[in-house]
């Protein structure tokens, strides 16, 4: 059900009234207090469960400030001026934007995500082994890169490429989870359910909680006490 290092009577609540609303298999929980510190969590995740160290992040993706949530960050290069080197190990593609992609703006969608997907295989072919990427990250809903839903069957498709090669699927929903594209999370929209779900901002209505959610099965390769932090799931926040 969960891997935090401890558990209180609103954290088990909360995680009962989450699974409610999420798809299956996404069933195994950690919560932490900010974004940021939900998607190192994600990176961990999936290098412990896949014993892969590479990731590969989507272009003008926002995921964070902090150290390793700043290397997948692209949105605006103020976050890592003056900071670099970065976390290795983090690779870029394009997102079906058209301002992004140097397109008119009435390109189809499909022309668009056709040529992520090649860009993506050709980062495969040209850069990194998909056998040594452990997980794409990907924002449904780009925020700070354009505030751009993901057209078409984009997320469809990168699914089905991450699950030819064995790689994670993590959907960052911290802007866009909790109602704010008219369903609970964007990736009911996708017809695609993630190997790890990142959330935050709209759970708690302001008060200092996120978590992620993920298959028993993946979490349940993090070796004990891998994971934890002082405040990761306090009941205040839980409770809110």
């Amino acid at each position: 059900m969960g891997v935090n290092m401890g558990f209180h009577d609103k954290m088990l609540e909360l995680i009962h009234k989450l699974k409610a609303k999420l798809q299956p298999p996404l069933d195994t929980f950690f919560f932490w207090n900010s974004g940021s510190e939900a998607v190192e969590a994600a990176v961990k995740v999936a290098r412990a469960a896949t014993r892969r160290q590479n990731i590969v992040a989507v272009q003008g993706g926002f995921h964070g400030r902090t150290f390793g949530a700043m290397a997948l960050t692209s949105s605006k290069p103020i976050y890592s001026q003056g900071f670099h080197p970065l976390m290795p190990g983090v690779h870029r593609a394009p997102f079906p934007m058209y301002s992004q992609m140097g397109l008119p703006r009435d390109t189809p969608a499909s022309v668009m995500i056709d040529r992520c997907i090649q860009a993506l295989e050709d980062l495969f072919h040209q850069a990194v082994d998909p056998s040594d990427v452990a997980m794409v990250l990907i924002e449904p809903v780009l925020g700070e890169g354009g505030y751009c839903p993901a057209p078409g069957d984009y997320i469809k498709r990168v699914a089905e490429l991450c699950q030819k090669h064995g790689i994670l699927l993590a959907l960052d929903e911290i802007q866009s989870g909790f109602g704010r594209t008219g369903t609970l999370f964007n990736y009911e929209q996708q017809g695609v359910v993630p190997d790890i779900l990142v959330f935050a901002k709209g759970i708690a209505n302001g008060m200092p909680l996120s978590g992620i959610v993920s298959r028993q099965e993946i979490m349940d390769r993090l070796a004990p006490g891998s994971m934890g932090g002082t405040y990761s799931g306090n009941i205040v926040a839980c409770a809110a």
